[in-house]
C-alpha cells in the first residue's frame, strides 16, 4: 500500500516517495547508439551547434502544416497525435507502461538532425533550446541531453518565478526533446518548479521533488515525470494555451493534502483560455484532506476562471484515484473525453490507499463531479468506480459505472451498471493497472 505524506502548499518544497508495489513491465526495444553533434559545458563557455546531416525522423504531421498555429486562432482544430518515425507504437494500459510518448517528439535514442549535451542547469537548457530554434530548420529533429544533477526550483504557484520563460517556438513542425543524458532518475529537482510560455518543447525523465506548473506552454509536452502534483494553466496575454500533452506523468503516493493533485485552470485576471489538453498513460494517486478541513480536494480539477474558455481535455489510458471529494471535478468544461481510462473511487480507493489517521473520513470519494457543458462529455472503453455527478454525456461506448448516474441519459449509447466493481480489492485494481514503484518505473522507462 502507499504511504501517505503531509504536503505543504505548492510554493513550498515537496517530497515524493516511491510506492512499494511489485509490477510487470513492457520491455522497450534495445537502446540504439545515437549520433551526437556537440557536447555543451557551462553556458559561459559559449554555445556552438552543428546540425547533423543524413536521415532523421520524418514528421507525419506538423502542428499546423499549412500555416503557423497561433494561440487564439478561433478556427484551430485539435491536433493529430501522430508519432514521429522511430517511436514505438503505444500499447493500451491503465497508467504507465513505457510505451506512451508525446506526439511529434523524437525518441530518446536513434538518429536526429541535431543532438547536444548540456550541463544540469535551467540556463543551459534554455540557451540550448533558443540556439536550436534559431540555427536549425523547423522540420529538423532536435534532442537535448542533460547531464546528471539537481535542478533548482522556485515553487509551482501561479506567481512563482519561472525556471524557464519565453523559449521555444510555435513555428516548429515537431517538438524539441529535453531528456536526461543517462536516463530517467539521473536528473532531479530540489523542489517545485514552474515554466512560463515555453513552446514546442517536450521535457521528460525528471524526478520532481515537489510539484510542477506549466503556464502558457502551448505545443509542449511533459513525459515520464514523477511528481507530487502537476498543473497546466492558461495565462493572461496568450488567448489560448493549447496542444499540451502530459504523458506517463506519475503521482505515485497518496498524500495528506488540502488541495488538488492536478488542475487545468485559466487565469482569474485577463484573457487566457485553455484547450486541447491531453493526459496519456498517467497515474494520479489521491489527496486526502485533514480532519476538520473544509478543503475541496480533488484529484484532477478543470476550472475556468475569469470568464475564460476551457475545454477539449482528453484522458487516454490513465488511472486516477479519487481524492476526498472526487477524482474528476470537471466544472463547466466543454469536450471532456475519457478513452480507455480507469477511475477508482468509493471504498475501493481506500483499499488501495488506506486513509491515514490524520485524514478526514467523511469525503465523497466520487468518480466524477460537475456538470460540464450540456452533453459535453464522452466515455469510451472506460470504468468509473464511485459516485457520478450530474454531467451530461454526448456519447458512452463500452463503459462501466458502479452506480446509476444522475442527470440525463447519454445522447448516444448507454452505461453498463455493474455494482460488483464497488467490491474490488486492491489486488483487483492492480491486476488491471501497473503497480508503480521506483523499480517498476526504472524498468519501463529504461
Amino acid at each position: 500500500m502507499a504511504d501517505s505524506t503531509r504536503l505543504p502548499p505548492d510554493d513550498a518544497d515537496h517530497s515524493a516517495d516511491a510506492n512499494p508495489f511489485d509490477g510487470s513491465f513492457h520491455e522497450l526495444p534495445p537502446r540504439r547508439p545515437s549520433r551526437r553533434a556537440v557536447i555543451l559545458g557551462a553556458v559561459g563557455t559559449g554555445l556552438g551547434i552543428a546540425a547533423l546531416g543524413g536521415a532523421g525522423y520524418a514528421a507525419y504531421r506538423a502542428f499546423a502544416p499549412d500555416t503557423v498555429r497561433v494561440p487564439g486562432d478561433p478556427d484551430a482544430e485539435a491536433p493529430e497525435l501522430d508519432l514521429l518515425a522511430g517511436v514505438p507504437e503505444p500499447v493500451a494500459s491503465f497508467g504507465p507502461n513505457g510505451t506512451h510518448w508525446p506526439s511529434l517528439t523524437p525518441w530518446i535514442t536513434g538518429d536526429v538532425d541535431l543532438e547536444v549535451e548540456v550541463e544540469c542547469s535551467w540556463a543551459a537548457i534554455s540557451e540550448a533550446i533558443t540556439t536550436a530554434v534559431s540555427e536549425v530548420g523547423p522540420s529538423d529533429t532536435v534532442r537535448i541531453l542533460v547531464a546528471p544533477g539537481e535542478l533548482p526550483g522556485g515553487g509551482a504557484g501561479s506567481s512563482s518565478s519561472p525556471m524557464m520563460q519565453d523559449v521555444g517556438s510555435l513555428e516548429r513542425e515537431n517538438r524539441i526533446l529535453v531528456y536526461p543524458r543517462d536516463g530517467f532518475g539521473t536528473v532531479t529537482t530540489a523542489n517545485s518548479w514552474r515554466l512560463l510560455r515555453v513552446n514546442g518543447v517536450a521535457l521528460g525523465g525528471i524526478v520532481t521533488n515537489g510539484a510542477f506548473l506549466a503556464s502558457g506552454c502551448s505545443g509542449s509536452a511533459f513525459a515520464r515525470i514523477t511528481t507530487n502534483a502537476y498543473n497546466v494553466y492558461g495565462v493572461d496575454g496568450v488567448e489560448f494555451t493549447e496542444n499540451v500533452e502530459l504523458v506517463e506523468v506519475v503521482v505515485p503516493d497518496a498524500q495528506l493534502r488540502d488541495e488538488d493533485v492536478s488542475s487545468m485552470r485559466t487565469p482569474t485576471q485577463g484573457a487566457g483560455g485553455l484547450r486541447f489538453i491531453y493526459r496519456i498513460g498517467c497515474w494520479t494517486a489521491p489527496a486526502y484532506k485533514e480532519k476538520g478541513s473544509n478543503a475541496h480536494t480533488d484529484t484532477v480539477q478543470f476550472s475556468g476562471q475569469g470568464g475564460n474558455y476551457y475545454g477539449e481535455i482528453t484522458s487516454i489510458d490513465c488511472i486516477d484515484f479519487a481524492s476526498s471529494n472526487t477524482a474528476f471535478q470537471i466544472g463547466s468544461a466543454s469536450g471532456v473525453r475519457y478513452q480507455h481510462c480507469l477511475v477508482v473511487g468509493a471504498d475501493v480507493v481506500k483499499r488501495v490507499f488506506p486513509l491515514p489517521d490524520e485524514a478526514d473520513t467523511e469525503g465523497g470519494f466520487g468518480a466524477s463531479n460537475g456538470p460540464g457543458t450540456e452533453f459535453g462529455c464522452t466515455a469510451v472503453d472506460s470504468t468509473f468506480i464511485g459516485p457520478m455527478g450530474a454531467a451530461t454525456w454526448a456519447s458512452v461506448t463500452d463503459s462501466v459505472a458502479g452506480y446509476e448516474t444522475t442527470g440525463a441519459a447519454p445522447e448516444e449509447g448507454e452505461w453498463t451498471i455493474d455494482p460488483s466493481i464497488l467490491d474490488w480489492t486492491a489486488d483487483d485494481v492492480h491486476e488491471r493497472s501497473p503497480q508503480v514503484t521506483a523499480e517498476y518505473l526504472a524498468q519501463i522507462w529504461a
